[in-house]
């Protein structure tokens, strides 16, 4: 069953909070007891890049980054200390040529998604981490997931296949890769890879890529217990969903507008450039900062602020809403208690809660939650003890 959430809404009941959280403010306490990475005298182990690499960990207190820069899964143990490589860069199986995502789930076993160009293709692994098998949208592809901890559903960023036009969704897939649900929906046109070398093409094209990423995103979080939330980020209203996919409570939440100032205008250049150069290698040396300066005020995107970012949901059930990312990489994000009322508001430092991509970095195991922080450049684990209070 396919359920779409732009359109008539079914009727289900609806908290609706203000500004201010309902009685005394609670905040999700974070104890830092573990930190590694970014230390050149550790090795190259403990080095890693890339846009997208994150953390995760098994039942047994192992540790496990996603190094997308260098297309390998590190093993380390509950102290931190190196283990081994369990897949590098390749094209074998369970190999990566180009990393986006590992995660290990509550029963031990492993799912991995890469994204080469045009194909996104799911690896998945045994308890023991030997590979198992390859699986792939029949259509399209998928080019960013994150999975619950389970491994049933997944959050993706999907493209269609290319034709004149093709759509570009996000939302939730079942583990037979079918849509659950569908939190957005637009269309693009292909890239042209004859007009590679035109730079008016490129600015254009950039133009329209960052237009389209500005368009409301959408959302998930799983939690452990198999809750799921969702949302769409131009709109205060995070939706609870029960394991049959039926919708069970909106949240909603007044808020105040905010609009980005220069210096934000600056970091998503500088992402913008990042990106582009990963996405496309044989035109690299042409994305200047230049270029996406144009392509930024040629996509004529408004400078009011989403009122969302990202989701999570704690052990405990808290779901957390990620409102905004301050210039020094603090996100400030707003706690709700399962039944939907406003408790609190919570800072996490260094993107500890979300990535630029929207996927969550933080990732929440019984009383631990471990997250990829960003610290003066460099990419570190942190694993924190936490409790609401």
């Amino acid at each position: 069953m396919i359920a779409f959430l732009i359109g008539i809404m079914l009727e289900v009941p609806v908290v609706v909070n203000g500004i201010k959280p309902t009685g005394m403010p609670k905040t999700l306490v974070f104890d830092e007891d573990l930190r590694f990475g970014g230390d050149t005298h550790q090795g190259d182990a403990y080095l890693w890049s890339g846009l997208y690499p994150k953390v995760t960990a098994a039942p047994d207190g192992r540790i496990f980054v996603a190094d997308s820069g260098a297309n390998r899964v590190l093993c380390f143990d509950e102290h931190g200390q190196f283990i081994r490589e369990l897949y590098g860069e390749g094209r074998g199986p369970g190999e990566f040529q180009r990393l986006i995502n590992f995660t290990v789930c509550l029963d031990g076993t492993a799912i991995a998604l890469e994204a080469l160009n045009d194909t996104g293709r799911f690896f998945y692994f045994d308890d023991a981490f030997e590979f198992i098998e390859e699986k792939k949208v029949t259509k399209g592809s998928v080019r960013l997931a994150h999975f619950s901890a389970d491994g049933k559903q997944m959050w993706v960023h999907y493209i269609g296949p290319y034709a004149k036009s093709f759509d570009v969704k996000q939302g939730v897939m079942s583990l037979e890769l079918a849509f659950e649900i569908e939190l957005t929906k637009a269309s693009m046109t292909p890239f042209d890879a004859k007009k590679m070398n035109d730079q008016n093409y490129l600015k254009t094209r950039f133009a329209e890529v960052i237009a389209s990423q500005h368009r409301a995103r959408g959302l998930a979080a799983f939690g452990l217990q198999g809750q799921l939330v969702t949302a769409i980020s131009d709109r205060y209203q995070i939706t609870q969903w029960l394991p049959d996919m039926t919708k069970t409570r909106l949240i909603e939440k007044r808020f105040e507008p905010k609009y980005r100032n220069a210096s934000k205008v600056d970091e998503m250049i500088d992402d913008y450039v990042a990106r582009f150069k990963a996405d496309i290698p044989p035109i690299a040396d042409r994305v200047t900062r230049h270029l996406i300066e144009q392509s930024f005020e040629l996509s004529a995107i408004t400078p009011l602020l989403d009122p969302l970012a990202g989701l999570l949901i704690t052990a405990d059930g808290t779901i957390i809403a990620v409102r905004e990312t301050e210039s020094d990489g603090t996100q400030i994000a707003d706690l709700f208690s399962s039944d939907g009322q406003y408790i609190g508001i919570q800072k996490m430092p260094h993107l500890g809660f979300v990535g630029a991509d929207s996927i969550p970095n933080m990732v929440f195991r019984g009383e631990s939650a471990y997250t990829m922080e960003l610290v003066d450049g460099d990419f570190q684990v942190v694993r924190y003890r936490y409790k609401l209070q």
